[in-house]
């Protein structure tokens, strides 16, 4: 019966459709041979410049997120920094002294800067001073008509100075107001309150503040007119991929005592 059946022209037919398709997908290489070595390395070779040219986007859009953040973190710092030495050049002046008879008394306690920072923003190259001036309040001599009683002057120092980063790039700038002259070393020779006179009195430790700004590559200071200085300050960090970033920050500070010179010296 099952040979009968097979005998049939339909079941011969289906015979010879199958044995067509498969001729036909051997053709097309379906059931055909796999890839050669050739075919392999050529693929791993496309793969891998793919893939390189991937991590290169990735790795210059994570260089260039850093490289943005440390730049608005860095021109926050530095207008933080450039405020707080604002407020003190502000306040640099003589020492004056005032007593019942006579005229007041005058010690000059001029502001200065290191040869070669003043009026151009010159790069660093060393750990050194840049700025040092004085900040006094004034005395004044007992006076029996009026019956007040003396009252001293106190005197702190201020200084700028750079210090070389730890990580090699760039400097440190260390701003700091104290009474104590061996805070103020880079900017020999040593400042004690002996330069406002006997009358005043170095103000005490507890009163001491310093404050720091790193990535410092470049600064200078202009003498932009009588009684104003300007201070610039340029940071730069580099990030790799020849990218780096870089902030410039600028501020006026404009003298409480306008007859205040400004002097270019070596410390």
């Amino acid at each position: 019966m099952f040979s009968k059946i097979m005998s049939l022209p339909s079941m011969q037919a289906g015979q010879g459709s199958c044995k067509e398709m498969n001729e036909r997908a051997a053709n097309f290489g379906v059931f055909g041979k796999g890839f050669t070595l050739a075919e392999v390395l050529i693929s791993c070779g496309v793969m891998s410049l793919l893939f390189a040219a991937l991590f290169g986007v990735f790795r210059g859009g994570a260089s260039g997120f850093k490289s943005g953040q440390w730049q608005l973190q860095s021109q926050k710092k530095a207008q933080l920094f450039l405020t707080q030495l604002r407020e003190l050049l502000e306040k640099a002046n003589n020492a004056e002294s005032y007593f019942s008879t006579g005229t007041p008394s005058v010690n000059p306690l001029p502001i200065n800067v290191k040869t070669g920072f003043l009026n151009s923003v010159t790069a660093l190259s060393e750990s050194t001073g840049l700025l040092y001036f004085s900040v006094t309040t004034s005395y004044s001599a007992a006076n029996p008509v009026i019956r007040t009683s003396e009252v001293r002057g106190t005197w702190a120092g201020v200084s700028l100075s750079a210090v070389k980063n730890n990580d090699g790039q760039g400097y440190r700038l260390v701003l700091t107001r104290s009474g104590t002259d061996t805070d103020h070393i880079r900017c020999g020779p040593p400042y004690t309150q002996s330069l406002a006179g006997p009358n005043f009195t170095a103000e005490p430790a507890a009163r001491r503040v310093s404050i720091e700004l790193e990535d410092v590559q470049s600064i200078g200071f202009s003498n932009v007119s009588p009684g104003t200085v300007e201070v610039t300050i340029v940071m730069s960090r580099n990030f790799g991929g020849n990218r780096i970033g870089t902030v410039r920050e600028t501020v006026r500070a404009k003298f409480m005592n306008s007859d205040l010179s400004i002097a270019a010296i070596s410390f």
